[in-house]
């Protein structure tokens, strides 16, 4: 099987790590992301009805970032402290995601190229809207 290598530095590991992008791991990081939707709806829930969904919502997430932590850390064949302690929750589901298309295939330069189009886009959205509005 070849090998992929994909970036830990998020980890504190400067060489790229070699993971093995099989289906196994691709199904992992699905059943993480359908973990990370339920457990946004049970969020979503609780603000409208009581404690018990308040309970169960807070029990969906503890069981979702255990998840992540022992997955993330398999993957990458890392201690589940060094990914508790540098993995957050706005840098999760970008990492998550990245995992996900290093391993089907996107190239590293696609990845980042992918990260520049999305945060050049509303820029260019809002120069188009004020070079239409102001003329």
């Amino acid at each position: 099987m070849e090998k992929i290598k994909v970036d830990a530095s998020l980890f504190g590991i400067k060489q790229p790590v070699s993971i093995n992008g099989s289906i196994g791991e691709l199904l992992k990081l699905d059943n993480l992301i359908k973990m990370s939707l339920d457990a946004a709806k049970a969020g979503s829930k609780k603000n409208r009805k009581g404690e018990d969904s308040f309970e169960k919502a807070t029990t969906q997430e503890i069981e979702f970032y255990t998840k992540v932590v022992e997955t993330v850390s398999e993957i990458l064949n890392i201690k589940p402290d060094r990914v508790m302690s540098n993995l957050t929750p706005l840098t999760l589901g970008s990492y998550l995601g990245y995992l996900k298309a290093r391993i089907n295939g996107i190239s590293e330069e696609e990845w980042n190229d992918s990260l520049t189009d999305n945060e050049e886009a509303p820029k260019e959205q809002t120069a188009k809207f004020a070079d239409n509005h102001t003329k």
